[in-house]
């Protein structure tokens, strides 16, 4: 398939989704380097283009590099501001990165967008949790599982507030 996606963009070297493609292409191959240039050609080609901006986010998180994977969710939430996708994933970078306050409407909004998947209330808690709100942090986890019983993250999230809970509560005498 990378053949023809090269081949493709020799013949079109001035088509963004082209580009794009070739990047994505690469970037599932492990061809990390070669990923980034086709998706800064993309954004260099139609630098409103959501998808290129979203794509080489998720690239330059994956290799390590949040703060800068966190303008270009930024830029691709800019050109799309209704993509839960990209919410959701600034939103778990800015908590990653310590932005929690930052990414709390963030997220607010993803859940708002697609109120049925755990994910993005997930991350709110988690959120909530870095800005030293357990409450929330506890309420939201407890409502994703009432919905979504066997979401890990939630379950493994909550278990660490409830532990936190029960150690420090002052010990009954006897």
């Amino acid at each position: 398939q990378i053949t023809l996606f090269e081949a493709t963009v020799r013949t079109s070297p001035r088509s963004a989704l082209a580009h794009g493609i070739l990047g994505t292409s690469y970037q599932a191959a492990g061809r990390i380097p070669e990923a980034e240039v086709e998706y800064l050609r993309s954004i260099e080609i139609a630098p409103d283009r959501p998808r290129a901006h979203y794509n080489l986010a998720t690239l330059l998180e994956g290799i390590g590099r949040r703060p800068e994977a966190i303008e270009r969710y930024k830029e691709a939430a800019r050109f799309d501001p209704d993509d839960f996708r990209t919410l959701n994933n600034l939103g778990r970078a800015l908590v990653a990165e310590g932005m929690a306050g930052e990414a709390v409407p963030v997220l607010e909004k993803a859940i708002a967008l697609r109120p049925d998947l755990p994910g993005p209330s997930v991350n709110l808690a988690a959120a909530h949790l870095a800005l030293g709100d357990p409450w929330n942090a506890e309420r939201i986890l407890k409502e994703v599982l009432a919905t979504h019983p066997d979401d890990a993250a939630a379950r493994r999230i909550l278990d660490v507030i409830l532990s936190r809970k029960r150690e420090s509560k002052p010990q009954e005498r006897l």
